[in-house]
């Protein structure tokens, strides 16, 4: 008598290929995730440096200019354009005179691409003029960031992050490059 069994189940070759598939499948979706999340802050920064513009043209109603009580200058570095005893005191970008403009810049901050020196935002005022830079996780070239500047401008810029001073003067005035 001959008796055929079959055998029901999955051997262990079907196992590991469909294991494999899954994995391949994973890493794609993950890839996808970390792609989105740049995009994702680059956005935030856009949208934050915009709120800014709004901010400081409040200001400058309130104060007639975005230098208000304070002094002109230029700088590198959140530290630097939010200082609390440098030359930004009663500008645009003091956060006891314009608490919404240096919150919007914190957040940028926080959102930005870290440059090899530590770099991620530069920022300028002038008595008629102020800029603000941050750089982009996603740039589309290299040590490419985001301007606003009191002009209107609201655009992607390229200059090396890794530098000091800042890029954001020409002819007396403050805007982006």
């Amino acid at each position: 008598m001959n008796s055929n069994k079959q055998s029901t189940g999955f051997t262990l070759i079907e196992l590991l290929v469909v294991i494999a598939i899954i994995g391949i499948l994973a890493s794609v979706v993950v890839a996808s995730l970390s792609s989105a999340r740049t995009k994702g802050k680059d956005a935030a920064i856009k949208t934050q440096m915009t709120q800014m513009q709004r901010q400081a043209a409040i200001f400058q109603s309130s104060n007639g200019s975005y230098i208000g009580s304070g002094t002109a200058g230029q700088n590198d570095g959140l530290a630097e354009c939010l200082g609390s005893g440098g030359q930004f005191v009663g500008t645009v970008f003091d956060p006891a005179m314009s608490e919404g403009v240096s919150d919007l810049m914190s957040g940028v901050y926080q959102n930005s691409s870290s440059a090899p020196s530590g770099n991620r935002v530069f920022c300028a005022v002038y008595q008629n003029s102020w800029a603000f830079a941050a750089g982009l996780n996603n740039p589309t070239g290299t040590n490419t960031g985001w301007c606003v500047d009191s002009q209107g401008a609201s655009k992607e810029v390229a200059f090396s992050f890794s530098t000091t001073g800042t890029p954001l003067t020409s002819g007396g005035l403050a805007r982006c490059p």
